[in-house]
């Protein structure tokens, strides 16, 4: 059999080792050290290959080391949430929480005192992604025997606002 044949698409001219590459939005220039930067990837409505980038498409740099299992951060980290007692200025004879994390969602017994002292513990599941942007809801409900149950408040904690405080800590 022969050689395959040479593909249809226009040929891109390919820089030596000592040619220089010129940013297009910067206009900056800089030499090129051995081998020119290998294209990771190329937007283009015309059929190209990797090898050969379509005209107009920019070769990006990454910064940074890169992840590896030894720098990668872990996949789920936990946070515990203990829920001690309740303040709180307006009656409540039989109160609870719904503590609610993306998708996750706990729930304490029913307090007997309107103090609502429960010493429950909770633990939540976090990605990094919801360490940096989730927030913890937790919902105070009154328990009421034969109507629904009343709503009272909401509290949200931002995950991000916790970076700097220490491990444990109240209020």
């Amino acid at each position: 059999m022969g050689d395959p044949p040479a593909a249809s698409s226009p040929s891109v001219p390919r820089p030596s080792p000592s040619a220089t590459f010129t940013d297009a939005a910067s206009g900056r220039s800089s030499p090129f050290r051995g081998q020119p930067p290998k294209l990771l990837a190329t937007h283009s409505s015309s059929s190209s290959t990797l090898a050969e980038p379509a005209v107009g498409t920019t070769v990006v740099h990454a910064q940074g080391r890169p992840l590896s299992p030894t720098n990668r951060p872990p996949e789920f980290g936990k946070m515990h949430l203990f829920a001690l007692r309740l303040l709180l200025n307006v009656p409540v004879k039989r109160p609870y929480l719904i503590l609610t994390l993306g998708d996750q969602v706990f729930q304490t017994s029913v307090s007997d005192r309107a103090t609502g002292e429960w010493n429950e513990g909770f633990e939540f599941l976090i990605t990094y992604h919801t360490q940096l942007f989730g927030t913890c809801q937790l919902d105070l409900w009154d328990s009421v025997t034969l109507l629904p149950d009343r709503h009272i408040g909401r509290a949200e904690i931002k995950l991000a606002l916790l970076d700097g405080l220490p491990a444990d800590f109240t209020r």
